[in-house]
This record gives C-alpha cells, sequence and structure tokens, in this order.
C-alpha cells in the first residue's frame, strides 16, 4: 500500500512537471494564464490517475505476497465446500420427499397395471408380470424418476468437475489445489485438477445374470426446455460400465448392444430401444434404470462413481455403509484440500462434506419404486387370475375396490383376489336391488369450470373393420400423449378406453339436445386399431366448441433439466502484469490527451484518446487473448 500511494504521488509530480514545460514552450499564452492552466491540468489528472490506478490496483495484487495466494486458495476451498454440502442436503432431502410422494401413486399404477392385463389377457396364456408392467408403463416412468432425482446433483457435480479443470490453468492454484472422496482410512483425491462424480442406480451382476429396465430421456419427455440439451452442460440418459467392455442384450435377444468401459451415452448407441435387458457378470449403472419383477430381475442400489485423476471407483450404498471393490466403509465424504493456509485463527479451514445421507436417500427411493411396481403386479396378477376362472375379462375387474392404502405391507395377489371378489359379489348384490333407481340416473359428462372432450368419427379394428361407424365418442389413453385432428387417422399404438355416448351427428346440435348418453357403451381398443375424426369438440360452461385439432395429455413423469449453480468465479492472483500495463497507457494518453489540450494539438488529442481507450478497454482481452494463445505469457 505505501508502495502505491508513493506511486500516485510520483505520478501527479511528474504530471505537474511535464504540464509545466508544455507552459513555457508556449509563448503565445500569457505566464499567469499559464500557470494556472498548468496546475489546473495537473490536479485533474492526478486525481483521475489516482482514481485509476486506485481502481486497477484494487482488482491486483502483487503475486510475491503469499498470504493473498493463501486466502484465495482458502476462499475457493470454503466456496466449494459450502456448495457442496447445501447440495448434498437438498438431494438428500428432496429424493426422501420423493419416495414418500411416490407411495400414493400407487393406485395408480395398479390400475394402469390392470388396464394392461386386460389387453394382453388370453384364454389359456400365462401371465407375464414385466411384460404387463412394461406395457402400463410403469417402468418407462421410474426411469424417468430416477432421471430427475440425479439429475441436479449430477449438474452440480460437473460444474465443480469443471472448477477443477480450471485450477490447472491458473498459477495461484495448479499444483496448490486438491479434491477428492474420504472413505474410512482411504483418501481419493486429484493431484491433476481431474475430478467428477455422478449419483447413479446400480446393477452388480458379476459372475451371475440379471435383467434391468433401461430408459432413455427423449424430447417428448422433457418439461423445461434447455438450449444447452444435448450440446453441453449436463445430458441424461447414460450407462457408465465400471469393468470391461460387455454386452447387454434384450429380454428377447432380439437387440444387443456393446457396452464399453466408461461412459456411454443411450443416445449414441445406434437404434437403442428403451427396454428391459439381460446383463451378465457385468457392473454398470446408469441414471435411468428401473429394477422390473420375477426371479430373474436384478436389485437396483444406489452408488456414486467417483472420479479422480482418469481413474473410477464405483462407491455402492448397501445397509447402511458402502461397498468400494473389496473394501467397505461407514463413511464417504468430499474434501478440497488447499495446500497452504493463511496464517491466523480467524480463518476457517474447509471441512469435509458427508455424501451417505445422499446415497441412503436416493436408496429409499429406489426401493419404493420397486415395491409400488410389485403392488401393481399383485393387482394385475390377481385380475388375471379372476379373468382366467371366468374365461372372460372385463374392464371394470379392478382390486380397488377395496383399496391398498398400507404403506408398510405389499398385498399378496391371493389377498387381492379375495377381496376384489368379496367387493363385487357386494356390487352384485347392491346393483340387484337397486338396478330400477340406477338406470334413470341423469348423467353429467362435464362439470362446472371443467373441459370435456368429443370427437364425432369412426373407429375401425387392425383389419380395417369399422368396429363403430359415425358416433360421438370420447377416447381415454393411457400410456403417451396423442393429438387427434380433422379428417385425420391415428393409429392407435397403446392401451385405451373409448365412452360411445351416442349415434354420429353434429356436437352442437347434441350439446343443444342435452347431450342424451342413454345407451352408452365402454369398449377398449387395442395396437393397430384407427380412429376416424370428421369433427371435434371441447365442451365447457359456454357449450360446445369446434376445434381442429385436440390434444391429449397423459399424466407420466416428465425430465425436469437441472438449474446451474453459478459458482463464484475464482481470483488469479498472478493477473497483475495486466494492470500495471494499463496504468501505462492510461496515463501516457491523459499525458499527451491533456498536453494537446493546453498546446491546442490535435494530432496529440487524437493519439492521447487513442491510447486513453485501449488502455481502458481493449488491453486486457488482448492480454488474456495473447495468454491463451501462448500459455501463460503474461
Amino acid at each position: 500500500m505505501r508502495k502505491s500511494l508513493f506511486a500516485v504521488f510520483a505520478v501527479g509530480i511528474l504530471l505537474c512537471a511535464s504540464f509545466t514545460c508544455i507552459g513555457v514552450t508556449d509563448r503565445e499564452e500569457e505566464p499567469d494564464d499559464i500557470a494556472v492552466s498548468t496546475l489546473v491540468a495537473a490536479v485533474i489528472i492526478t486525481a483521475v490517475v489516482a482514481y485509476t490506478f486506485g481502481y486497477i490496483d484494487g482488482m491486483q495484487y502483487d503475486p510475491s505476497d503469499a498470504e493473498l495466494q493463501k486466502l484465495a486458495r482458502l476462499d475457493a476451498a470454503n466456496n466449494m465446500t459450502d456448495v457442496m454440502s447445501v447440495a448434498s442436503v437438498f438431494t438428500a432431502n428432496s429424493n426422501a420427499n420423493y419416495a414418500q410422494l411416490w407411495g400414493m401413486t400407487k393406485e395408480h399404477w395398479i390400475r394402469q397395471a390392470e388396464l394392461e392385463a386386460y389387453t394382453q389377457w388370453e384364454s389359456g396364456k400365462a401371465y407375464s408380470p414385466n411384460s404387463v408392467l412394461a406395457g402400463a408403463r410403469a417402468f418407462e416412468n421410474n426411469s424417468v424418476m430416477t432421471a430427475n432425482a440425479v439429475a441436479q446433483i449430477n449438474s452440480l457435480f460437473d460444474e465443480v468437475s469443471s472448477r477443477v479443470s480450471d485450477w490447472g490453468n491458473m498459477g495461484t492454484y495448479d499444483g496448490k489445489m486438491k479434491a477428492g472422496f474420504l472413505l474410512g482410512g482411504a483418501q481419493y483425491y486429484s493431484e491433476e485438477n481431474d475430478w467428477d462424480a455422478h449419483l447413479v442406480s446400480v446393477v452388480d451382476m458379476s459372475g451371475g445374470t440379471g435383467l434391468i429396465y433401461i430408459g432413455t430421456v427423449t424430447d417428448d419427455v422433457i418439461l423445461t426446455i434447455d438450449t444447452s440439451y444435448g450440446t453441453s452442460g449436463y445430458q441424461p440418459g447414460y450407462i457408465i460400465n465400471a469393468g470391461a467392455t460387455t454386452t447387454i442384450s434384450s429380454e428377447d435377444r432380439s437387440r444387443s448392444y456393446t457396452i464399453p468401459t466408461g461412459t456411454t451415452q443411450l443416445s449414441s448407441l445406434d437404434g437403442f430401444v428403451p427396454g428391459i435387458y439381460r446383463v451378465s457378470d457385468a457392473v454398470i449403472c446408469g441414471d435411468t434404470m428401473s429394477a422390473v419383477i420375477g426371479d430373474s430381475a436384478a436389485t437396483l442400489k444406489s452408488g456414486l462413481v467417483m472420479h479422480t485423476d482418469g481413474t473410477d471407483r464405483l462407491a455402492v450404498f448397501d445397509n447402511g455403509s458402502v461397498k468400494v471393490g473389496s473394501m467397505t466403509s461407514e463413511t464417504l465424504a468430499f474434501k478440497v484440500v488447499p495446500s497452504d493456509t493463511p496464517s491466523g485463527e480467524q480463518y476457517v479451514l474447509p471441512g469435509s462434506v458427508d455424501l451417505l445421507p445422499v446415497l441412503s436417500a436416493y436408496q429409499r427411493l429406489l426401493d419404493k419404486l420397486y415395491w409400488t411396481s410389485v403392488s401393481a403386479n399383485n393387482s394385475a396378477a390377481a385380475v388375471w387370475d379372476i379373468y382366467d376362472a371366468a374365461d372372460s375379462n372385463d374392464l371394470g375387474i379392478t382390486t380397488l375396490m377395496a383399496s391398498n392404502v398400507y404403506d408398510t405391507v405389499v398385498l399378496s395377489k391371493g389377498m387381492n383376489k379375495v377381496l376384489t371378489l368379496s367387493a363385487m359379489q357386494q356390487l352384485a348384490t347392491y346393483y340387484d336391488g337397486n338396478a330400477g333407481d340406477l338406470s334413470n340416473l341423469e348423467i353429467g359428462l362435464y362439470g362446472d369450470g371443467m373441459d370435456a372432450p368429443f370427437v364425432r368419427g369412426s373407429i375401425l379394428d387392425e383389419y380395417g373393420n369399422a368396429v363403430f361407424s359415425d358416433v360421438i365418442f370420447t377416447p381415454f389413453f393411457q400410456s403417451d400423449d396423442v393429438t387427434l385432428r380433422v379428417s385425420s387417422d391415428y393409429t392407435v399404438k397403446q392401451n385405451c378406453i373409448v365412452a360411445i355416448w351416442a349415434d354420429g351427428q353434429e356436437l352442437g346440435s347434441w350439446y343443444s339436445g342435452g347431450m342424451g348418453a342413454d345407451g352408452y357403451e365402454m369398449l377398449a381398443i387395442e395396437d393397430g386399431y384407427t380412429i376416424t375424426a370428421t369433427q371435434l369438440g371441447i365442451c365447457d360452461d359456454d357449450g360446445m366448441h369446434n376445434v381442429q385439432s385436440l390434444d391429449l395429455k397423459v399424466t407420466k413423469v416428465r425430465y425436469i433439466q437441472p438449474g446451474s449453480a453459478d459458482l463464484i468465479p475464482l481470483l488469479d492472483i498472478q493477473d497483475s502484469n495486466t494492470g500495471w500495463l494499463q496504468i501505462i497507457f492510461i496515463v501516457a494518453g491523459l499525458l499527451i490527451l491533456l498536453g494537446g489540450i493546453v498546446t491546442r494539438r490535435v494530432d496529440f488529442i487524437l493519439i492521447g484518446a487513442g491510447l486513453l481507450v485501449f488502455g481502458l478497454f481493449v488491453i486486457k482481452p488482448m492480454m488474456n487473448w495473447l495468454d491463451s494463445l501462448f500459455g501463460g505469457l503474461f
């Protein structure tokens, strides 16, 4: 600081002297005018230079000041530690809450599975748990849920990885900072500014074979649009192979894909189709996996891929601890270590960030997803058995007549059958005793503030035969979004229930006539059926409104792209030379500019102004550009 003040006063004295010389050489001015103008100019320029020097010097540091460099490293370490600490707490809390909320979706998946069982059932056909749940899109939604659950913290891990890499480009940090993982007594630190991590679902089939569902994150399930998706930043939908190159094959062995060691984006696999895959003698992990049902199913576990200096290590959560290879640890933490710290008791040294709660909460979510699928499977299997016993299927049969509300108990197939048959018997008795009254109920097809969709058109089977011709109906799709358009055919590729309301007539006239639906029918249509629309309408409190297209959005889990953490920029203490160059150009520019003003020399004014602008706005980015080209030249 004392050197800085001395430099400012020295510059001021030199300026006064220089302007005195300028004034003496200008013989056309009176001596008193020369003295006054020179003094004023010197005071102004000294003040400007002092301010400029202070501004620039305030952002620059003497590279020989070891304490300042230590302080910068300590600040960077504490900043990264604080960010990771907050992220780990929020991630653990979020995933614990996701697990609770997912349990409340159980009845949705039960009904989806039952409807799929209705579609797949045939007399004499064996029930297939994975076929029914895959068709009900239970596994698909599970996989998008897990992609959401890990996305935010994995995105932050990638940002931290980028920050660690930046250390190698700044002399203040290069070789003087380490980031790593602590597992009990083991420490894995990055010595080469190469660190990363990913929270993942793990399938360990070492020495065995198991089935797992592997999904994708495609544009149609992205809820928030981010222009960086697929080009930069965190990209979902990947497999990390923790061992040697392996091959995964579809359950029916019709498809297979080679998975090399390390990370593979599913989008890079030629023609990859989401579905159930067989994993043999390998350990793979990723963000879009779902456990399946049955004796051949692989178990999903929570894990963390730890990357340091080109080496990946997989920590797998197991009964409250983590396993890394043959080692078991009761702790797992993240830590940043600067090579040295400033002297003084007032400085807080960075601690470690416990990552075990993150793994524990994510495991809780994986378990909840699995047991919710088990509940859906048991209900669908019970309905299938009832179909078998009657040798006939019916849409109305559901185990939800005796709702499974327990959080800690999963009802078996047999218990679901007993409860369902009992409820069906009670309903039959109830209806038989009240059939006359119930048949006279008025049917309201839309309610206050609600929109109801209606189609006038025809329904054709997979062979092109008309099942219903020119009727008014409403389709209820189960799995994927559908857009119907006037005068266009839609080929059904999913489960769909159709309510047939009335014979064909203009929708507005039907509305005006009271929307009679006395003879309504329910129809389940299958893959290959065709819906033709000659008229589409939305009915609300204001009446029936004709539309050219009708969007039917199915409720499903959608992927929410993670936001950026925006870590605080690093301060490089080595950036001193550029500041001194700025001062030289600014001072020189001011000298020549004010000299030109005093002597009325236009060329001096232009040259001085040019140097001033160059020093203020050009020198810094130009030096940075040269520095990037020649690697630390400045």
